[in-house]
């Protein structure tokens, strides 16, 4: 366990550290300090920083391009902002909110509102695609229009259309501006640089490793006093232990020179100082297939499955029991009018989660089980059932001009959870906005701040009480020009 524990450690170290500078750090470059954050060195002076390795990897797919900088130098590089989501990548929602969101240019979160419209745009497997923002990041993005159709977004061309954060954020571009290794769909978790296995030394090439561009491996063998007492989880098979070595070899820093002693390095054999990571190998134990179940923890397992807006689902589940060897959840959840399941993965630490895009009135089954790392699913949870709340959209949605400063609106009840109308209303090239509230059980609405000969765009949508809404309706019309009293003479300038 402890060989283990220094492995995971190191390899952590290797995040974010592949490459290294001393000279002075040029603009559009990926970078970090000894011990920071990762950040977005761009052409404006700025550097922008990745608030998650989430955000990282909806752009980049590894680490291998990030350069490691002084604090020193870092320090001299004003800090300006967060990077975003790159747009068209995934979906995302934030923790507290069952809305889910397609991520356009700019930062902008442009809503789904049904679960039809996110399988067009990201296929079946949709649910699978959507990643939790924390609700302290939600304020680096601002909320763009909803998505009514799939000729509203396509991820394909958004994708194409912003390869860069330079491009995303409104910056000029340069011929080194780092383009994104990702696409529609990809995984936001980034690769790892590559860790050197056990036995692979630097080659021998000559007595000078100084330009060296691999990391220094320190070989290690484990000493036959070491005892590791702690228990294994109760739900993974037990590697095969490694011999022990008939005598356990001081460690040693292999390098390319012939030493005279193999235990201790000719002195003129020493290695330049070296800026890359020093990387602890281990003997790797004898590769064994997992395919224990996990344990008798999952009879105590137990989902609730509730519904608070249209078109969403909330989950919580308990585990009454120690959680040892669980890597994950997964909720499997079925739509019983076509019987189409799809599933998605939560972490151990999570309790609970909520998604929308579920198509409203319909009711849903769900069960949860537990795996542990080589992927073994436990027994299934109790099936629970929830119909996702409905709030259809207000239908016959007409606008009728009465006079040259009043407009006339009426329109049909929407069904499900509602509790008022928002009205808003756009004029003139600019688009400006106004809005207002209408309790129901109105139906009709009386605008009379209209001016005349003008244009007018209404929409209207459902609110329930949570303020979730409805799609909304929508309908133009133009006002009269005003009439002059009889006998009146228009005036001249």
């Amino acid at each position: 366990m402890k060989k283990i524990i220094i492995v995971l450690c190191l390899s952590l170290a290797l995040v974010g550290a592949s490459k290294a500078e001393s000279a002075a750090t040029k603009p559009d470059s990926l970078i970090k300090g000894v011990n920071s954050s990762i950040y977005y060195y761009a052409s404006d002076g700025f550097r922008y920083v990745f608030p998650n390795d989430k955000t990282f990897g909806s752009w980049f797919g590894d680490f291998n391009n990030v350069i490691t900088v002084s604090s020193d130098e870092l320090a001299k590089i004003p800090l300006k902002g967060n990077v975003t989501y790159r747009p068209g990548v995934r979906m995302v929602k934030i923790e507290t909110s069952p809305k889910v969101y397609v991520v356009d240019e700019g930062g902008k979160l442009r809503w789904i509102k049904n679960e039809a419209l996110a399988k067009k745009l990201y296929g079946d497997d949709w649910n699978k695609k959507i990643d939790d923002i924390p609700d302290v990041f939600f304020m680096n993005y601002k909320e763009g229009e909803l998505i009514e159709d799939s000729k509203d977004y396509a991820p394909e061309t958004v994708v194409l259309s912003v390869q860069t954060i330079n491009k995303d954020r409104g910056i000029a571009e340069t011929a080194s501006t780092p383009k994104a290794t990702t696409g529609v769909g990809s995984s936001t978790t980034p690769a790892a640089p590559a860790v050197p296995q056990p036995g692979q030394g630097i080659p021998a090439t000559s007595a000078t490793p100084a330009t060296s561009t691999r990391p220094v491996v320190v070989a290690t063998t484990t000493p036959a006093t070491t005892t590791d007492t702690t228990p294994p989880p109760a739900l993974i098979t037990s590697p095969a232990t490694p011999a022990t070595p008939a005598t356990p070899a001081t460690p040693s820093i292999t390098t390319p020179a012939t030493p005279a002693t193999p235990a201790t390095p000719a002195t003129s054999a020493t290695p330049a100082t070296s800026t890359q990571p020093v990387v602890m190998a281990t003997t790797t134990p004898a590769t064994t297939t997992d395919t224990t179940p996990p344990p008798a923890i999952i009879t105590s397992l137990t989902l609730s499955m509730e519904t608070h807006g249209p078109g969403d689902l909330t989950f919580y589940w308990l585990a009454l029991t120690n959680k040892i060897g669980i890597a994950g959840y997964r909720i499997y959840v079925t739509n019983m009018q076509t019987n189409v399941t799809t599933s998605f993965d939560k972490p151990s630490n999570y309790v609970g989660t909520g998604s929308g895009g579920y198509v409203q009135g319909v009711q849903y089954s769900a069960y949860i089980v537990s795996f542990d790392a080589a992927g073994n699913e436990s027994a299934p949870s109790p099936t629970v059932y929830a119909t996702v709340a409905q709030l259809t959209k207000p239908t016959n949605f007409k606008a009728t001009a009465t006079s040259p400063t009043s407009v006339s609106l009426t329109w049909s009840a929407s069904q499900g959870i509602v509790y008022r109308y928002q009205i808003r209303r756009f004029a003139g090239i600019n688009r400006t906005q106004t809005s207002v509230l209408v309790l129901v059980p109105a139906t009709s609405y009386t605008d009379t701040t209209v001016q005349p000969n003008t244009k007018y765009v209404y929409r209207i949508e459902a609110l329930s009480v949570e303020y979730y809404g409805s799609e909304e309706s929508s309908i133009s019309v133009t006002t009269p020009s005003a009439t002059l009293p009889v006998g009146t003479l228009p005036v001249s300038l």
